[in-house]
């Protein structure tokens, strides 16, 4: 081999390593590539925190718009904090929610079968 061809094998060893080295650093598996700091409040359907995870390093944050289409959030900004403090209220406003219709739902069905098994006085 001559010194050309060489350098050149050398040469395009070096760039796959580093570009692969690159790829790996930027966590190419994440979600996200780019985040935005804000976006306009009414558009947000709903929005979902994914912690670090083994193919990811990195916390993401996702917000799914009304018309389906997907934006990442800055994590550390002040308004994706808002927003996400927003939709863990509602999720548990919800709950609460269905949980009183449950009680009351069941609390009706125990006073319709108390009634209902009580001896009717019949002359």
């Amino acid at each position: 081999m001559n010194a050309a061809a060489l350098f050149l094998l050398l040469l395009l060893t070096s760039v796959a390593v580093f570009t692969s080295a690159g790829r790996i650093l930027s966590d190419p598996d994440c979600l996200c590539a780019e985040t935005a700091k804000s976006l306009n409040v009414r558009l947000i359907a709903t929005a979902r925190e994914y912690g670090p995870r083994p193919h990811c390093s990195r916390t993401e944050v996702i917000a799914t718009l009304k018309d389906k289409t997907t934006r990442c959030l800055d994590p550390s900004s002040g308004f994706t904090q808002a927003v996400l403090q927003t939709v863990k209220a509602g999720k548990v406003r919800r709950v609460a929610l269905q949980m009183a219709k449950i009680k009351a739902t069941t609390a009706g069905t125990t006073a319709k079968f108390m009634l209902s098994s009580l001896p009717s006085s019949s002359p």
